[in-house]
């Protein structure tokens, strides 16, 4: 799962949203110097994908990205995010936009708690309107162009955007079986803050 699913599972805790942010920009134990409530938000992230790379509808799903071989469940993350915030009036109360403007207003109070490495990411995710731009196929496009730049080697990652129009309505079902999954697993996060 990319940042909004993180961000979506964290519910309405500080610590949650802001570990989950953080959790990407750690290495090892480094979270161990903070306070319970991130330190449980990084292992909530962690907890996170671990889960997602392992669940049978998931794997369905990146079977559909194989000519991206180890690049697949980096887009799929990517993709699920898309379907997610397309679905989410079905799935939260809030409205995309309000959670929207929460996540960013959070995570901008505490940009001097976060580690170094995150505050640019941050300031670009801000800047750029990242979250609400993961509702369009173009935002999404975007995205994966700028992976593609990111990454060593030519992964053609932003080609898989004509996967994701070929196989919309597959990855939306798998999207809509695995959430409901994640969701209920990560409960337990969210209850024992």
């Amino acid at each position: 799962m990319n940042f909004l699913a993180h961000f979506a599972l964290a519910g309405e805790d500080e610590g949650l949203l802001l570990g989950n942010f953080m959790a990407d920009f750690m290495n090892g134990n480094d979270h161990l110097e903070y306070p319970h409530p991130i330190r449980k938000g990084v292992e909530m992230h962690r907890f996170i994908d671990f889960y997602t790379d392992s669940h049978e509808v998931f794997r369905k799903s990146k079977r559909l990205l194989k000519p991206y071989r180890h690049y697949s469940g980096v887009i799929l993350d990517v993709f699920y995010d898309h379907f997610l915030a397309k679905n989410w009036s079905e799935l939260f109360d809030v409205s995309y936009e309000d959670f929207i403007a929460k996540t960013y207003h959070t995570l901008s109070l505490n940009n001097d708690r976060l580690p170094l490495s995150a505050q640019k990411p941050l300031k670009s995710m801000v800047y750029y309107d990242w979250l609400y731009h993961y509702q369009y196929i173009d935002g999404i496009e975007r995205v994966l162009e700028g992976m593609t730049k990111r990454t060593k080697y030519n992964s053609q990652m932003n080609e898989s955007i004509y996967e994701l129009v070929k196989h919309y309505e597959a990855f939306n079902d798998d999207f809509m079986l695995f959430w409901k999954d994640i969701y209920s697993e990560t409960n337990k996060y969210r209850i024992t803050v």
